[in-house]
């Protein structure tokens, strides 16, 4: 299972993590894309991902859907993300 990481740099609770910031740009990355099925949050996700695509040159996008918003990503969906991807981009739709 993976492990939470927060991406700001202000957290007070010591049992999570910041993500690490070993990439000083997106160029030559592969964008992951968690999709969690509410409502046009693929299309939120996928205009970020257009646009992080014109600015960076992205090695390729990858992107899973949770099978619903209300629960957590499975397990094998997360491994798979962290598996293809070297960063990742979430959010909520409507």
């Amino acid at each position: 299972m993976g492990v939470l990481l927060y991406p700001d740099s202000a957290i007070e609770d010591p049992t999570f993590r910041l993500a690490p910031r070993g990439h000083t740009t997106l160029s030559g990355l592969t964008l992951g894309l968690l999709i969690n099925g509410k409502r046009n949050s693929d299309h939120l996700l996928n205009d970020i991902a257009e646009l992080l695509g014109e600015r960076f040159r992205l090695k390729g996008v990858f992107s899973q859907t949770k099978p619903t918003h209300g629960r957590t990503a499975p397990p094998k969906m997360l491994d798979e993300l962290a598996n293809a991807c070297d960063v990742m981009v979430t959010a909520i739709g409507d």
